[in-house]
């Protein structure tokens, strides 16, 4: 364990002290629990955070407040269909809302049931529009094949929020798959120069580095690609967000071998077989046997329209 890591493990296990003292001096503060399953959760206590946050929902039963952390605690654990149960009783308590649809829309994009997303993600919009929820309905009706549709409404996030990078790379990928290529070049430019600069705050978010390499793969600028690629490689070796988009850059420079070889890395790592399949960007490979036998063997294919 490196130092830094030490030093965190320490924050975390006297947080863990303090939290308790407080819950013990004033047993219906929610503020301590809050903070005593943050603390677990940076130590990796997971049942124990579960435990805490199940907490608070037992001291307000009928507040949306602990429904929603004990949904975002699931989401972290990549429990979903915990997550969704917790984020629907948070639209039912406070059906007035907009985030407890955003946060259940959100679920159903991480399980790749993108039609079951877009009704509450419109409901939530209906609320209250943000550049989050407009770009998820984005991202739904993307992998749908639904590119117009997808244009369109990562258009709207952009105009919400032109400062995040990522706005501008999912309003060019679907301007690429709209056969758009000239404005979807524009829009990965804009959203690579946005991302340089925060590139320039943190030069070791393997986020943003995977996002930069997908960009310039994007603009056929190869070189650039893989060097962004190959720092974000370099910090997250085993990552399966990391994995699948070298499977991306390399399909994008036609090289199916390599497109293959790390497809199965990602799978292996725990990428979503799903998700895959439903990969745009991977329509040049459907029928392909290699291809196909790599998702046979990661599991089984989802129910219609899931």
């Amino acid at each position: 364990m490196s130092g830094g890591n030490r030093e965190r493990h320490g924050k975390y296990e006297d947080a863990v002290g303090q939290f308790q003292r407080a819950v013990q001096l004033e047993p219906s503060n929610e503020d301590a629990y809050i903070g005593l399953g943050g603390a677990y959760e940076g130590l990796g206590k997971t049942q124990d955070a579960e435990t805490t946050y199940k907490k608070i929902v037992q001291l307000r039963p009928n507040y949306w407040r602990g429904y929603n952390l004990l949904g975002a605690f699931y989401l972290r654990q990549a429990q979903y269909d915990d997550a969704a149960r917790m984020f629907q009783k948070v639209t039912e308590r406070t059906p007035e809302s907009f985030r407890g649809y955003a946060n259940l829309g959100a679920t159903f994009l991480y399980e790749a049931k993108y039609s079951e997303a877009i009704d509450p993600l419109k409901q939530s919009l209906a609320i209250h529009p943000t550049a989050d929820t407009y770009s998820n309905i984005g991202t739904a009706y993307y992998y749908q094949h639904r590119f117009p549709d997808a244009a369109q409404t990562y258009e709207q996030a952009v105009q919400l929020n032109d400062k995040d990078y990522s706005n501008w790379g999912n309003l060019g990928e679907a301007y690429y798959q709209n056969g758009e290529r000239p404005k979807a070049r524009d829009a990965f430019e804009r959203g690579i120069a946005l991302a340089m600069k925060d590139l320039a705050v943190n030069p070791n978010d393997p986020t943003l580095l995977r996002d930069l390499a997908n960009y310039h793969a994007m603009v056929d600028d190869r070189v650039d690609a893989l060097k962004y690629l190959n720092r974000s490689l370099e910090r997250s070796k085993s990552d399966k967000d990391a994995l699948f988009s070298a499977a991306l850059i390399y399909n994008h420079f036609g090289d199916k071998g390599l497109t293959l070889e790390w497809l199965g890395k990602a799978l292996r790592a725990g990428y979503a077989p799903e998700m895959v399949r439903q990969q745009p960007d991977l329509d040049n490979l459907r029928g392909d046997a290699r291809f196909e036998e790599l998702l046979k063997s990661s599991g089984p294919a989802p129910s219609p329209g899931k």
